[in-house]
């Protein structure tokens, strides 16, 4: 998989912190299911990365 990040921001930083990623789903309302994210972020090591233009 190709990951292509467009902005540099708090927001971008958290994602990339999550992965990888193996989300845990859950059933909502016996129709749906809904994914949630395990595991702990590592936004703290990210703060002085440098992302690609």
């Amino acid at each position: 998989m190709e990951v292509v990040i467009d902005k540099d921001n708090p927001t971008t930083r958290s994602c990339l912190a999550m992965l990888p990623m193996t989300p845990a789903f859950s059933d909502y309302g016996g129709r749906e299911k809904v994914p949630t994210p395990t595991g702990t972020t590592r936004v703290n090591e990210l703060q002085n990365v440098e992302l690609p233009p």
